[in-house]
């Protein structure tokens, strides 16, 4: 037998009996006892435990609490894993936070990391008015609904506040810009579109059974810049200046996004984005720091809107 061989029979004894003394393992792996300590390096060093018991009724036991290999993590990842499990913990939108807790709890624990710093803070400018248990309740119950093909019955809430009765076929559960949105078939409309959680009054899980339409396909929806289906996609370029230039070029805004550094101050940003009214809303958004350069129609709908804005406020 090879190193390899020999090193992976020596897991196979360890896990199958108790305490072994070296030279029981080196004679087993017809092998002398100064290699017996190599392949037990080895072992160590792909994540299992091995208990050194000194003396003469000493020798060697693989430690039953980690039959498979266990996390050796850097400080490093563990810093940025303890980060990420602050972070999930404090997003108001993160469901299964009670299991997730407790998982995590047990992995900190096997790699015995205590975090010395500061907690991570996350802070949520503008959270739902809805109660997290609320949002939960719908989340798992849309869920149970897709895993087991049942209807369900909601009375949901469009933007304009109007609530309306509806049967629908769930699909998909996912989240966009920070919110939890449900891509589903509505029986009454016969179309297959998007709505959002919290903006469903009232959930009812019922008997009736559902089929997925052939049609249906998930990447027809979303993808990584969201609901495809959510308005046709518009090439825009604007001049962005002064302070709100550093903030756009941190983030990305849409698809084939470009940014033209013209000096330290200035910058032009190419991006297409969908929907026409969000758009407008976005470059409003920049106020006098922004000026549209194309398309027309744009530029056309920025100075609508403000002159309304303008009648507005002359009253």
């Amino acid at each position: 037998m090879g190193k390899t061989a020999k090193t992976i029979t020596m897991l196979e004894v360890l896990n199958s009996r108790g305490l072994i003394k070296a030279s029981e393992l080196a004679a087993i792996l017809d092998t002398n006892q100064r290699n017996i300590i190599e392949y037990k390096k080895e072992l160590e060093e792909i994540g299992y435990i091995i208990e050194t018991v000194p003396g003469p009724h000493g020798g060697y036991s693989l430690s039953k609490k980690h039959l498979f290999p266990s996390l050796r993590l850097t400080e490093e990842e563990k810093k940025h894993l303890y980060n990420g499990f602050n972070y999930l913990m404090q997003r108001h939108e993160f469901m299964n936070k009670a299991e997730f807790n407790l998982a995590m709890s047990k992995v900190f624990a096997s790699i015995m990391y205590q975090e010395s710093g500061n907690d991570l803070k996350v802070i949520n400018r503008f959270p739902l008015r809805m109660a997290q248990h609320e949002l939960e309740k719908r989340y798992f119950a849309i869920n149970q609904a897709i895993v087991n093909l049942n209807v369900i019955e909601v009375k949901y809430s469009s933007q304009k506040n109007n609530a309306k009765k509806y049967n629908l076929h769930p699909y998909k559960v996912f989240m966009y810009n920070n919110s939890w949105f449900m891509i589903a078939y509505n029986e009454r409309s016969g179309e297959i579109g998007y709505y959002k959680l919290n903006r469903i009054e009232d959930i009812k899980i019922t008997d009736k059974k559902f089929k997925i339409s052939r049609t249906y396909k998930e990447s027809d929806f979303i993808d990584d810049y969201g609901m495809k289906k959510y308005g046709e996609f518009y090439e825009f370029s604007i001049k962005i200046k002064d302070s709100v230039a550093g903030i756009v070029k941190e983030r990305v805004y849409g698809k084939n996004q470009v940014i033209e550094e013209l000096d330290d101050n200035t910058i032009i940003l190419h991006v297409e984005m969908q929907n026409k009214e969000n758009i407008v809303t976005f470059v409003l958004g920049f106020g006098t720091q922004a000026e549209v350069l194309s398309p027309k129609w744009l530029k056309e709908e920025v100075k609508q809107e403000l002159s309304k804005m303008l009648e507005l406020y002359s009253k």
